[in-house]
């Protein structure tokens, strides 16, 4: 893939402490998920 293949992606910025711990939550669950499919390899 070429670099102008793609636009820049930006990062999100977290503004409160309250969207830091949504976010967290969800990463949480992502990861547990990806987790136990890797485990079962």
């Amino acid at each position: 893939m070429t670099a102008s293949a793609q636009s820049p992606r930006t990062a999100h910025v977290i503004h409160s402490d309250a969207e830091a711990i949504a976010v967290g939550h969800k990463l949480a669950a992502h990861f547990a998920i990806e987790a136990s499919l890797r485990d079962r390899e």
